[in-house]
């Protein structure tokens, strides 16, 4: 297997619909934003919906949400020829993955469909036409081989992708704002709810002293006269072990 060089590539236009010179980069052939897209549900904003674009339109892949996109050129891949797919380092950078494969197979003719994943913390802009995917081409071993594609090349965004992709995607984003909306709710609730809360605590501490008030009360009315004459009583037993000592007498001249 040999990747071809740009002066092959250049060399083999037919294997891209309407060749432009100028999206060769190196090796490679870039590949642009088709007008067909489609965006899975974010934050309750659920969609079964595919979305076409028109000339130069932009459109963002939420955090955490994944994406079908649809490019623009047609590809048509030799039988003895390979393709491979990359996303391109800018779209990289921002957290944007492809996660719906590498390779183009021999033979194959149609749209290349890329499912992307935004894994970034911020929404990934996409125009229409923009340069977002790189493809390069690599010669087989056996030039006539009979391992091909032989299915329909796709050339739109299918409607039973759509549907399997219908139903909210919580991202770690939309998770925090949930959570952030609950915690909101609950302080606001408590903030309706505190008069009633410290009206109702001072009444409880209220209650609470007037019930001691009257127990303690209660319990000195019993133990006073109880207390009284026991100490009565023990001053009269002091007495009895410990008798006034007799007085000296002052002698008389």
């Amino acid at each position: 297997m040999a990747f071809w060089s740009g002066e092959t590539l250049s060399a083999n236009t037919g294997v891209v619909s309407n060749f432009d010179q100028s999206q060769v980069d190196c090796n490679s052939y870039t590949i642009r934003m088709g007008d067909e897209y489609y965006i899975t549900a974010d934050n309750g904003k659920s969609s079964t919906v595919k979305k076409i674009l028109k000339p130069s339109e932009t459109f963002e892949i939420p955090a955490g949400q994944f994406g079908y996109l649809l490019s623009k050129e047609e590809i048509s891949i030799p039988p003895q020829v390979m393709g491979f797919l990359s996303i391109r380092t800018g779209f990289k950078f921002q957290g944007l993955i492809n996660v719906s494969g590498f390779n183009v197979d021999p033979g194959y003719k149609g749209k290349l469909l890329f499912s992307v994943y935004n894994a970034g913390a911020l929404p990934v802009g996409i125009s229409e036409s923009e340069p977002i995917f790189k493809i390069w081409f690599a010669s087989l071993d056996n030039q006539f081989s009979s391992y091909v594609f032989k299915k329909k090349g796709i050339y739109n965004i299918d409607n039973a992708l759509v549907r399997g992709m219908s139903a909210e995607i919580l991202s770690l984003r939309s998770l925090s704002e949930k959570i952030e909306e609950i915690e909101n709710d609950v302080k606001a609730r408590f903030t309706e709810q505190k008069p009633i809360i410290d009206y109702l605590s001072l009444v409880f501490r209220t209650i609470t002293i007037g019930v001691l008030g009257v127990l303690i009360a209660g319990l000195l009315t019993v133990s006073l006269p109880s207390l009284w004459s026991g100490g009565w009583k023990l001053a009269e037993i002091l007495k009895l072990y410990n008798p006034p000592q007799p007085q000296p007498q002052k002698a008389t001249p």
